[in-house]
């Protein structure tokens, strides 16, 4: 039997029950360990120092992360396909090659990409876990327009654009070719909601997770709240109501109540924000939870958007799927707090603050030693005060020899092997080797191999985290961001990919449930890559004599060579086999057979101007005539065979007219003994008469 949906209070009763137990709440023992992890990459002093005694800060964290960072922001933006969309069936890969290219356009070029991926990668290696967030920004954006001089029709217009209001208007009548008319300045604002892909690093105090969610993918998860300050403005714009807001009043949300890790993160005393807001800028907490919660009563609990400003309910709808994506450095199984690089390393450092700051403390003793000053040392009126005065040249003493230095014991030969020691126990834990690219002794006395070997052996550690980073989160961005733009972007619309300008409309994608991942796979140097490629190019072309080289091969291997030497677009340099327009015939042949051909119509038209001529003698000449006509389809037929061999033309040709100049002296020296004859025949007694 189903029972009575739910009211608003109690689904703030509800809520407010799930809030008072969620992971990443400011202050909680997750959120002491990022505050304390930011302590260490910042070097701020532990807070056990002593007056008189070094305080340094080693930076083990600052430069076990900013190490990484390089490695992880070439890996994923360098231009290459990191993440693509996997082909669905025979066919289907081009569609799916060019919506990858189109989502990462829009992560990179229409959004901030580059920025939110390096604050996610900061986050990830900094705290145990990092957050970013995928949605849709649907707000109202308003802009006054102004328009001078427009005559009536075009008022019209204006008034039936969508989203056009007028605030002001006056007229005037204006003198024109066609008379006086009258003319209109206008001024007026336009309301356009135009959905814009958004992508953003969110603050991991700010984002409250169910604390019995123990995977690291959050699109099970039955609860997720999104604590953020939000302006009165932004409220509106984005379609929450304005009496309602004046009605709640911005109460204690208009101070600027900082948790402890953004009082700690803004340390500055130019980033503390004043007490008082402008009209218009007052502040409110917003809570924008999605919820798996049985609202309507039917006994099956489903996922809600629900939006809390001040306690007060200003959204409620169901949701199909929530905008967050979760990044660690390290996973722990069947938990969804991660473990961070920087975690990795703090015992380290603070264990290597101090071995540094015995050996600063006691270099000092050694170079500014201590006095044992004897009573009888003093004469009178000279205070212990005059010989701590370095500025005094002379000081009166009565007894020099009861002034001993103290003689401090070295320990920094004892102390700097143990420094040396954390140092290679922090390259196991961290994999990072930065002295393998940076030591010229190194490079000097290793050979080309194992200098290489060391180097892919130190980055397996950074490989493994970039391959993490891209199966969990990147992967499950990519995902969201495909589902969006099938979603909202249902206009075609004209985006430069790879150089050349194609028309998308994401509304007609099909659904992709899977991606395919390119980073992680093995270490590689740009020399190594280049060499490989080059290597498979030479093998390439040995093999395309078989018929197993194609040109779509060799253009992947030309791009990977491109993309190898760091540029992002290989068609810069080579056009893809599908845009090579096919090849016509040779000129010089073409011209060479035009000139065989007028030849021959030179040959046929001297024939027909012997024929003519000798067109009397026809009748006496028939036996002859049919000689000269097989003589004249022989040489027909090979003039067709001329026609078939382009690749000889020049020397049949130069044959050919060989064999009809000797048929036609033959053929002349046939008619002149035939008129000889026939002259003879007449010249005979009884003929003629």
């Amino acid at each position: 039997m189903a029972s009575e949906k739910m009211s608003d209070d109690e689904l703030r009763a509800f809520l407010g029950s799930k809030l008072g137990s969620t992971l990443n709440d400011d202050g909680n023992e997750i959120s002491t360990i990022r505050e304390e992890n930011y302590n260490y990459y910042y070097g701020k002093p532990y807070g056990d120092e002593r007056d008189g005694h070094s305080k340094f800060v080693t930076r083990e964290a600052f430069e076990a992360l900013e190490w990484t960072m390089p490695s992880l922001m070439r890996a994923f933006t360098s231009g290459d396909r990191v993440v693509s969309f996997t082909p669905m069936g025979p066919g289907d890969e081009g569609e799916a090659e060019q919506e990858t290219d189109i989502v990462n356009h829009f992560i990179f070029t229409e959004s901030d990409g580059f920025t939110v991926l390096y604050e996610g990668f900061k986050d990830a290696l900094m705290y145990p876990n990092a957050y970013i967030k995928v949605y849709m920004d649907e707000s109202k954006s308003v802009r006054t327009e102004t328009y001078r001089g427009i005559d009536a029709t075009g008022l019209v217009e204006l008034d039936q654009i969508e989203g056009f209001e007028f605030l002001e208007a006056s007229s005037r009548i204006e003198e024109t070719e066609h008379g006086q008319i009258e003319v209109f300045d206008v001024k007026g604002k336009r309301v356009e909601t135009r959905p814009k892909l958004c992508i953003d690093a969110v603050e991991p105090e700010k984002l409250r997770i169910d604390n019995e969610w123990t995977s690291l993918n959050l699109d099970g998860c039955p609860f997720i709240c999104h604590e953020e300050k939000r302006s009165k403005t932004w409220l509106i714009q984005n379609g929450y109501d304005k009496k309602r807001l004046e009605e709640l009043g911005c109460g204690d949300g208009n101070q600027k109540d900082w948790g402890s890790e953004s009082v700690n993160r803004l340390f500055y005393a130019d980033e503390n924000s004043g007490d008082v807001d402008a009209p218009g800028m007052e502040e409110f907490w917003v809570r924008e939870i999605i919820a798996m919660v049985d609202y309507d009563g039917d006994g099956i609990a489903e996922r809600r958007k629900i939006v809390l400003i001040h306690d007060e309910i200003f959204e409620n709808e169901e949701y199909y799927e929530q905008p967050y994506i979760s990044l660690v450095t390290m996973l722990n199984s069947h938990r969804h707090v991660g473990y961070s690089l920087v975690e990795s390393v703090k015992d380290l450092q603070r264990l290597s603050s101090q071995l540094i700051r015995q050996i600063l403390d006691n270099a000092y003793r050694m170079g500014i030693q201590r006095k044992y000053i004897g009573d009888r040392a003093l004469v009178p009126g000279i205070t212990l005060d005059a010989l701590e005065d370095v500025n005094n040249e002379l000081i009166p003493v009565k007894d020099p020899s009861q002034i001993i230095d103290e003689q401090p014991n070295s320990v920094i030969q004892q102390l700097v092997p143990l420094t040396q020691s954390l140092n290679d126990i922090k390259k196991v834990r961290t994999g990072i080797s930065p002295e393998l690219s940076l030591d010229p002794n190194i490079l000097r006395d290793s050979t080309a191999g194992a200098f290489m070997n060391a180097l892919e052996n130190a980055s397996q550690r950074i490989e493994l985290i970039t391959r993490l980073m891209a199966e969990t989160g990147i992967k499950w961005m990519m995902l969201k961001i495909h589902r969006l733009l099938r979603e909202y972007m249902d206009i075609p619309k004209m985006i430069r990919i790879r150089g050349k300008w194609v028309s998308v409309n994401p509304g007609d994608w099909p659904e992709r449930p899977n991606v395919d991942i390119a980073v992680g796979l093995g270490f590689n140097s740009r020399d190594k890559t280049i060499a490989a490629i080059m290597s498979i190019l030479q093998v390439q072309q040995q093999a395309a004599v078989t018929g197993m080289v194609q040109n779509n091969n060799v253009f992947a291997a030309l791009s990977e060579l491109v993309k190898a030497y760091g540029y992002k677009a290989p068609e810069m340099f080579f056009t893809p086999p599908d845009q090579v327009p096919p090849k016509g015939p040779d000129p010089e042949a073409q011209a060479m057979q035009t000139q065989m051909r007028a030849q021959m119509e030179a040959v046929r038209a001297q024939q027909e101007a012997v024929a003519n001529d000798r067109a009397r003698v026809q009748i006496e000449a028939e036996r002859h005539q049919l000689q000269i006509q097989k003589d004249m389809a022989a040489v027909e037929q090979k003039q067709r065979d001329l026609d078939q061999k382009e690749a000889q033309l020049n020397l049949d040709a130069m044959k050919t007219m060989a064999d009809i100049q000797q048929k036609q002296e033959a053929l002349n020296q046939k008619w002149a003994d035939l008129e000889l004859k026939y002259s003879q025949d007449l010249n005979q007694p009884g003929i003629g008469q």
